[in-house]
């Protein structure tokens, strides 16, 4: 989002406004922060909130004192909804930038007007006829909208098509060999994008930029890694025969046991930092 921001939307002047309470918040706002002042952009300013904050007006008037071309909020869809209101109520015209975690459809409801036009990033289109076939097989198998829990049923998919070309690479379910042979996981093929890591832990995929129109998110353009990827490669819906996770849990499950004994959820990735997370329920 911050090379689009500088390349592509010609702004050169960015606030930022943090949750200091989470990892994801914090990590992805140096992300952000890392990138674009690399590219000669200027970090006007930094502001921060806690889970649980309802009032972002002394934060939002703060950055808007500092006249930024634009804000990057890395906040959840209910606090966006919040702090762009507030913000649009205080006089405020800046434009709205964020990741991924703004891909939810509440946020037409609760926003409105505040965040039309806003821009953000997002590695998967939940709108894209191309994902249907495995939308169909996912409410098949589990009774319940593929897109209910935002985009996380899409990144364990494609979490678990990299676990599975590690564990394969390896030839080994040692988690020291799977640690391993992660790092040299290459255009694994996901259901949304092919999938490279790199030796410093980068997460190598093609991502999305999002306009947030009136009443939906309009997928604009397709930003891709110069040293890996140059197209966005989806699965085909011949190649869709059923989720491969349906078909390979049981066969890798101990796998992921040992690596991580946390009893979480299957449809969970979190990716913060250049290290991939996956979560699986074994029961």
């Amino acid at each position: 989002m911050a090379k689009y921001a500088y390349d592509e939307l010609g702004l050169r002047r960015i606030g930022i406004l943090k949750e200091v309470s989470s990892d994801y918040s914090v990590g992805i706002s140096d992300n952000f922060s890392d990138t674009f002042t690399s590219l000669g952009g200027e970090l006007v300013g930094v502001e921060a909130y806690t889970a649980g904050d309802v009032d972002f007006r002394a934060q939002m008037t703060a950055l808007h004192q500092k006249a930024p071309d634009a804000l990057f909020l890395p906040m959840t869809y209910k606090e966006l909804a919040l702090a762009t209101v507030q913000a649009r109520d205080l006089g405020m015209d800046e434009l709205f930038l964020g990741p991924d975690c703004w891909m939810a459809e509440d946020i037409f409801d609760l926003a409105g007007s505040a965040i039309t036009g806003s821009y953000f990033v997002c590695t998967v289109d939940g709108n894209d006829s191309q994902l249907d076939s495995f939308k169909a097989m996912y409410e098949e198998a589990y009774h319940e909208p593929c897109d209910g829990a935002g985009q996380n049923a899409y990144f364990a998919y494609d979490a678990f098509a990299v676990i599975k070309q590690a564990v394969e690479s390896a030839g080994s379910t040692a988690p020291k060999d799977i640690r391993d042979a992660l790092e040299t996981v290459e255009n694994a093929q996901g259901l949304t994008t092919p999938i490279t890591i790199r030796k410093d832990h980068k997460v190598i995929r093609s991502a999305i930029i999002f306009r947030v129109g009136a009443e939906k998110f309009e997928a604009i353009d397709t930003v891709t890694d110069v040293n890996s990827l140059t197209a966005t490669k989806r699965l085909s819906s011949s190649q869709l025969k059923k989720p491969a996770f349906l078909n390979e849990r049981r066969r890798y499950s101990h796998v992921f046991a040992a690596a991580d004994h946390r009893p979480v959820c299957w449809k969970h990735l979190c990716a913060n930092g250049g290290r991939l997370f996956i979560d699986l329920q074994l029961t």
